[in-house]
C-alpha cells in the first residue's frame, strides 16, 4: 500500500511539473498592420507615407527595390479626408505623412508617432496592430 502511494504521489509530482513548465508556441508568421490616415484638409488629392527606411505614394507605384514598412502598402483613399494603407510589414514608431495637392504639390508635412494596437493574435506571440492618425497641412 505504502508503494502505491509513493508511485502516485511521483506520478502527481511529475504531472505538475510538466504543466507548469509548459511554454507557448507562437505561429512562424509574420503579421500585416494597418494604418489609416485622417487628413483635415479638403485640398489634400493624395498622400505620401515615408519611415525610415523610405516611402510610398497613394500616385505612383513602389519599386521592387523598395524598403521599409510602406514599400509594398500604397494608402488608398477610403473616403473624404481619408487613406489606408494596409499590409505592412512593419509598424514603424515615427510617420512622416507628405500632403499633397492636385498638381503634386506639397502642402505640407507631419510626423506622427502613431499609437499602434494590436488587433488579434496574443499578448505572448504578438499579431497584428492598426493606428489611426490625424494630420494637417
Amino acid at each position: 500500500m505504502r508503494m502505491r502511494a509513493t508511485a502516485a504521489a511521483i506520478a502527481l509530482v511529475a504531472a505538475l511539473s510538466t504543466t507548469a513548465c509548459a511554454q507557448t508556441v507562437c505561429p512562424a508568421i509574420g503579421y500585416l498592420h494597418t494604418l489609416a490616415v485622417e487628413v483635415a484638409d479638403d485640398r489634400v488629392a493624395s498622400i505620401e507615407l515615408c519611415d525610415t527606411d523610405g516611402c510610398s505614394s497613394s500616385e505612383a507605384a513602389a519599386s521592387p527595390d523598395s524598403t521599409g514598412a510602406f514599400a509594398h502598402a500604397a494608402p488608398e483613399p477610403d473616403g473624404a479626408g481619408r487613406w489606408l494603407a494596409g499590409g505592412l510589414l512593419d509598424a514603424p514608431e515615427r510617420v512622416t505623412v507628405r500632403m499633397l495637392d492636385e498638381s503634386g504639390a506639397l502642402l505640407g508635412e507631419a510626423e506622427v508617432e502613431p499609437a499602434w494596437q494590436r488587433t488579434g493574435g496574443s499578448e505572448q506571440c504578438g499579431g497584428p496592430h492598426a493606428a489611426t492618425i490625424d494630420v494637417a497641412p
